[in-house]
């Protein structure tokens, strides 16, 4: 398989990577997708109280992830990692095409 080939296969299965870049650049998505690679789906208010900040940031934060494809609705308010995404539900990876995400890490705090 060429790689003109393999970009267009991926291109129906992963998020552009510019979209990534931009997604990932906010360390609250990055603590809410640590905590959805559990594989289980979760509310944005649920998120909320888990990482400390309001049910509306975290809803927008959620509406940024929707929007990339990065999680999915699962059944009413509740949202789950893309499937396509999690390779292995409970470990803190996300598979995202461009990029690996390990989340076992604490993100640093940015800079004062």
């Amino acid at each position: 398989m060429t790689i003109a080939a393999v970009k267009k296969a991926n291109a129906n299965v992963y998020p552009p990577m510019a979209t990534v870049a931009t997604v990932l650049g906010s360390i609250t998505r990055w603590l809410m997708l640590r905590i959805m690679t559990d594989g289980e789906a979760y509310g944005s208010s649920d998120l909320a109280s888990m990482i400390g900040i309001n049910a509306s940031a975290a809803y927008q934060h959620m509406a940024v992830l929707r929007e990339a494809g990065i999680v999915e609705p699962y059944r009413g308010r509740l949202y789950r990692i893309t499937r396509a995404y999690l390779p292995e539900p409970g470990k803190p990876l996300v598979d995202l095409g461009h990029c690996l995400l390990r989340l076992d890490v604490q993100p640093a705090a940015p800079p004062a």
